[in-house]
């Protein structure tokens, strides 16, 4: 039986690289479906399938869920591709900011990254003596801590510095890699450790390698084609970084590279086995959470009570002790463990359709945009930061990401009010 069911990964990846073929502007698509698709989830629920997984999670997963849960991965996965083929086909014709200096826009973002990383260092600081002296334990809780317990505007953490300064070295290592002008280099290395500090200041990994890896993006939106040499050396680099964050962390070597624990673990097995245990506690221990499992915004809308987000109610199941001591704080997965957890079959179903056509279009929107260079780091920026592995509703929820929008949009419509009263008034 296993053997059977396993066969069925192969049509399913080849249907979804059939798809893709079909998108024109299919970098977003295919960035999926390396990174997700196939490292994060197949390679993975395969060997959750034929049993030869002893992920330390999956002995929470009958073998009746784990079939119900690889199920949900094969028939979805076309899915969520044939959504973003149909995304496509919407033209976008029209040009907005036409009259933006991009160079303008950039120094603007730039001046408001770097007060906003002094303000945000200002509160956090560089804890490196504290960290270097902490135990595994107590660096869980940092990391909880610094993320849960910020005593400053997240705002201003979150998209004032973190989201503006990752903007700005995009920005720069596409005008360095468009006109080989040693400004942009410069202007990029000085760059480089105000970015390092957002991605490490908690502890994170996982943002380091999506950095190391944008690169790539770039060249492949650029280009059409990325260099295999330079595949193989960033995904090196990314890999040592992660490997050193690891061992920094306390982890042992051996549980490190075995395929059950550790980072490989974590890349195998990390990003579907919220799904499995997603298909194992819902409905029978816990009810489907409908709309009441996003925030408490919405539940409030709908007036309703507020049930924790999934991956809370996840982690708190299988760790409790960890959650209340706060050291662990979620088990976030692949975007159809949400939908499951929401309404079970008809919204990993559709919802893998919708998602699909619903990020490929907003991928699109960006071709509004006329500055080429401005055009192609928003691109990338969405392309990278795109959580597909942290939940269903943030792919069309996000607060942070309208606030994000809503901010360029209110200084492209400056520059183009000034621009018009330059023309016609002065």
């Amino acid at each position: 039986m296993e053997i059977i069911l396993s066969m069925l990964m192969l049509p399913s990846l080849y249907a979804s690289y059939f798809i893709i073929g079909r998108i024109k502007e299919n970098a977003l698509a295919k960035y999926i479906f390396y990174i997700y698709s196939i490292m994060f989830v197949s390679i993975g629920s395969l060997l959750i399938i034929l049993n030869l997984s002893e992920y330390y999670l999956i002995d929470h997963v009958s073998s009746n869920s784990r079939v119900i849960g690889y199920l949900i991965i094969i028939f979805t996965t076309p899915l969520l591709y044939l959504g973003m083929l149909i995304g496509d086909k919407i033209a976008i014709k029209y040009k907005v900011a036409a009259h933006i200096s991009e160079n303008k826009y950039f120094f603007i973002l730039l001046v408001i990254a770097t007060f906003s990383f002094i303000y945000t260092l200002n509160i956090i600081g560089l804890p490196i003596d504290e960290i270097i002296s902490s135990s595994h334990g107590d660096l869980n809780k940092y990391r909880q801590s610094v993320q849960r317990n910020f005593q400053g505007s997240n705002l201003v953490k979150e998209l004032f510095f973190i989201i503006f300064i990752k903007l700005c070295i995009l920005y720069a290592f596409i005008k360095y890699y468009l006109k080989r002008q040693r400004v942009w280099l410069f202007i990029y290395l000085m760059l480089l450790p105000l970015v390092l500090y957002s991605l490490l200041y908690n502890l994170g990994k996982s943002s380091l390698i999506i950095f190391i890896l944008s690169h790539l993006v770039v060249i492949y939106v650029l280009k059409g084609i990325a260099p295999k040499f330079l595949i193989y050396l960033l995904s090196a680099l990314a890999a040592l970084f992660t490997i050193s964050m690891y061992l920094f962390l306390g982890e042992d070597i051996d549980t490190l590279l075995n395929y059950n624990s550790g980072l490989v673990g974590r890349i195998l097995f990390g990003q579907q086995i919220a799904l499995y245990l997603s298909v194992e506690l819902f409905p029978q221990e816990y009810a489907f959470l409908g709309f009441n499992g996003i925030s408490q915004f919405v539940s409030n809308i709908f007036d309703s009570d507020f049930t924790g987000t999934y991956s809370r109610i996840l982690k708190s199941y299988i760790d409790p002790s960890r959650v209340a001591t706060g050291e662990a704080g979620v088990l976030n997965g692949i975007y159809l463990a949400e939908a499951w957890t929401s309404f079970g079959y008809p919204a990993v179903i559709f919802g893998s359709f919708l998602a699909g056509f619903y990020i490929q279009f907003v991928y699109k929107l960006f071709n509004l945009i006329s500055s080429f260079s401005f055009k192609t780091t928003l691109k990338v920026f969405y392309i990278i930061s795109l959580p597909i592995g942290g939940g269903f509703y943030s792919l069309f929820y996000n607060p942070l990401f309208f606030i994000f929008i809503s901010t360029l949009f209110i200084l492209a419509i400056f520059f183009e009010l000034t621009y018009l009263l330059k023309k016609y008034l002065l």
